[in-house]
């Protein structure tokens, strides 16, 4: 048979060198300098500290902060009131444009119905100009003919007619007088109790205006 493998040799480990220790140095350096650090010395207080206890520091504190509310209460306040003052304002604006816009509409209507109104009134001055050139060449053309009967007739009557005008404004006054006359005979009458001459004399004034006026 095959003869037995002979056995491995045994692993020595290495000892330390003296090369791994310089660690222990450098932890002790870093513990000195914390300790240096936490020995630092604190900046005083400011001046107007120094002479005051903590309550007065306190004290004065929560003065302050009460200043301090009490402005910014005052200041919201005062910005609240500029913002409803803007608010109206807007509200004013928008009111205002509202009706600047129904002012355009009307106005732009308004416009057409004088641009309307202007074309018609043209048409009428351009109708009126034609009737008043038709009325002078129908003139111009009759003014060779002699007026015939019906035409004097009719100025005659148109004459008569403008005195019978006259004379029935003539009598409307004269009934008006009359009838102040009558007003005045009868309350003389009823104030004098007579009712003798005066009163008739008063009636025959009144009959011979009255055939006056028939005649």
């Amino acid at each position: 048979g095959k003869a037995p493998a002979p056995a491995p040799a045994p692993v020595q480990t290495p000892a330390p060198t003296a090369a791994a220790t310089p660690a222990a140095p450098a932890a002790t350096q870093g513990a000195a300098t914390a300790a240096s650090a936490s020995t630092t010395v604190q900046p005083p207080p400011p001046v107007e500290y120094q002479t005051l206890t903590v309550e007065q520091i306190l004290n004065k504190f929560q003065a302050e902060l009460d200043r301090d509310t009490s402005a910014f209460l005052a200041d919201a306040h005062r910005v609240a009131q500029y913002d409803a003052l803007l608010r109206d304002s807007q509200r004013n604006v928008s009111n205002l444009s509202t009706q600047v816009q129904k002012l355009l509409l009307r106005q732009a209507e308004l416009d057409r119905t004088l641009n309307g109104i202007g074309s018609y009134q043209s048409e009428l001055s351009s109708t009126l100009e034609g009737i008043e050139r038709h009325v002078d060449e129908l003139f111009a053309s009759q003014s060779h003919l002699v007026p015939e009967d019906a035409d004097v007739e009719r100025e005659k009557a148109y004459a008569n007619a403008n005195a019978i005008d006259g004379r029935l404004a003539g009598m409307n006054d004269a009934l008006r007088s009359i009838l102040g006359s009558l007003d005045a005979a009868q309350e003389r009458a009823f104030a004098t109790g007579a009712g003798g001459d005066e009163a008739d004399d008063d009636v025959g004034q009144i009959l011979a205006t009255m055939n006056a006026n028939h005649d």
